[in-house]
């Protein structure tokens, strides 16, 4: 089924003009945004049989939507593949379709990948972050990783664990035609993520430890 306009979005933030905004950029996506719901099934780009990989008829389908559409955002991409994300091979198939189905529409592709569970534990913001293979980002122009606080970044900034849930980092780490983009703070506001400063750093103690100093005054030194 194939929505045209969002019925409803509740935004609530501490500084009217922003609410403000937010709606307005939400109003006016909204007019411009085609959203297509997969109502829970696959639509598999392309799939992995024995003697191959295999372009589905619903790659076709999805070149006739991007037709002159300036982005395209295919949210998760396990959802339009039904190969193994583990096998580079597979996955570079998978990257190199997306890429031929934005230079037919004249556009661009998001492609929103589920990070791994080692990512996930230890807060890590590499363009290696996704499951499965490397080559999927490697086919990418630019690479983004939206994650969770790590428990450094919760004790470098002092934020308490009931907070941590309201904080996300953003980071670019592979950009192929500039530099890398760095760590972005954002916080939401209601439900939206806005940029937003960082709690400021913990001041550390220097401290000069000494062998055999441990439990002396320091007027003894």
């Amino acid at each position: 089924s194939t929505v045209r306009a969002v019925r409803e979005v509740r935004i609530e933030s501490a500084e009217p003009r922003a609410q403000a905004r937010i709606c307005q950029h939400v109003a006016r996506a909204a007019k411009q945004t085609l959203f297509v719901q997969l109502g829970g099934h696959r639509r598999t780009l392309i799939t992995a049989q024995r003697d191959g990989l295999y372009i589905n008829h619903h790659a076709s389908e999805l070149a006739a939507l991007m037709k002159d559409k300036r982005l395209t955002v295919i949210d998760p991409i396990v959802m339009f593949h039904d190969v193994d994300e583990n096998n580079n091979a597979h996955m570079d198939a998978v990257g190199r379709l997306l890429i031929r189905l934005a230079r037919y529409g004249g556009g661009s592709i998001i492609a929103v990948q589920h990070t791994s569970q080692d990512s996930m534990l230890n807060a890590r913001d590499d363009h290696h972050a996704g499951r499965g293979g490397t080559a999927l980002p490697a086919a990418a122009r630019m690479v983004w990783v939206l994650r969770k606080l790590g428990r450094v970044d919760m004790q470098d900034r002092h934020i308490e664990e009931e907070d941590e849930k309201n904080w996300r980092i953003l980071r670019g780490p592979k950009v192929s035609h500039g530099p890398e983009q760095g760590r972005v703070w954002l916080r939401f506001r209601g439900p939206v993520l806005m940029k937003a400063d960082p709690p400021p750093l913990r001041k550390k103690d220097n401290v000069l430890h000494l062998p055999g100093a441990a439990g002396r005054d320091r007027n003894e030194f």
